[in-house]
């Protein structure tokens, strides 16, 4: 999240899911309850910690390309290694393109690659890890 705000829609499961998301999913065998959550930016965190990371794992069910962006001071200051973990319909949901994932990547200075290391042009749903230049 690129902002700190003490109150964010956000949809959550009351069974153990990986699902909640600040997206309504609207899953058939999974029922989801608005609640409202505290959101932190990971530049605020990663300040308010004192922590310099050298691994940030992001797997946020939609959300990714807002934590990199609340992460950008953070991530061009310390290149840490990034697992990224894409979900393209959520993404879609949120009216995020392709595009803007791509040029957030050449903002930070990183490129994406695939799990054989392959540098990757374009975005499916899986994991791909972002790697400093």
């Amino acid at each position: 999240m690129k902002k700190n705000k003490s109150s964010v829609l956000f949809y959550e499961s009351n069974i153990p899911t990986g699902m909640n998301s600040v997206i309504n999913l609207k899953k058939k065998k999974i029922r989801f309850k608005k609640k409202k959550k505290k959101q932190i930016s990971l530049d605020s965190f990663i300040m308010k910690k004192k922590i310099k990371p050298e691994v940030i794992k992001i797997d946020a069910e939609g959300s990714e390309f807002f934590i990199l962006k609340g992460g950008f001071k953070s991530i061009k200051k310390y290149r840490p290694l990034i697992f990224l973990s894409m979900h393209i319909n959520h993404m879609n949901k949120l009216n995020l393109k392709e595009k803007d994932f791509f040029d957030l990547f050449s903002k930070i200075d990183y490129q994406l690659k695939d799990s054989s290391g392959k540098v990757c042009l374009n975005l499916e749903s899986k994991e791909y890890l972002l790697y400093p230049k």
